[in-house]
């Protein structure tokens, strides 16, 4: 039987133990109906206990896999930063050559370029004397370093501004 049905059941006996107008006495199935809605009592107590000692399981379960879920992204991040070191020593093994490893992989390197921003000021100056004032952004001066690399790329020079040239390993 469920929560919901002990209430009905409950409420219903309630209303049949509604004293005599006249009288003011309880009729005389009266003693049963105590019994039974002692009973009733008894057993939506009983389902409400189990349905709190069930929340707990919930909750404490929850906990565990709370628990969980922090103990394997802190063995994620110390495997992804062991992954980061080996690769660097594999970079620095292999000199900046593509290097063929039998039955494993190949180590490659491939050029990549990044926009420097050196002196803020004397950039933001330049680009907006060059109208080009769309490459910053407010509330803080900050660059679309995207369209600057292009500019680079295509021959224009602005103070301020270089472009290098990093070199990035991978492992196929």
């Amino acid at each position: 039987m469920t929560l919901y049905d002990i209430d009905v059941q409950i409420a219903e006996l309630c209303a049949l133990l509604e004293a005599d107008p006249d009288t003011g006495e309880l009729g005389a199935e009266c003693e049963e109906i105590l019994a039974r809605l002692d009973a009733l009592s008894g057993e939506r107590t009983d389902k409400l206990c189990g349905l709190a000692r069930c929340k707990l399981n919930v909750d404490s379960e929850a906990e565990a896999l709370r628990a969980e879920e922090r103990r394997l992204a802190e063995r994620r991040r110390r495997l992804e930063s062991k992954s980061a070191r080996l690769l660097d020593v594999l970079a620095r093994a292999c000199g900046g050559q593509r290097t063929a490893l039998p039955g494993v992989g190949e180590i490659r390197f491939r050029r990549t370029d990044r926009v420097e921003v050196t002196d803020a000021d004397a950039a933001a100056a330049a680009l907006t004397a060059a109208g080009r004032a769309d490459l910053l952004r407010t509330p803080s001066v900050e660059f679309d370093k995207l369209e600057i690399k292009r500019l680079l790329k295509s021959g224009v020079t602005f103070p301020g501004v270089a472009l290098t040239e990093n070199v990035s390993c991978f492992l196929k």
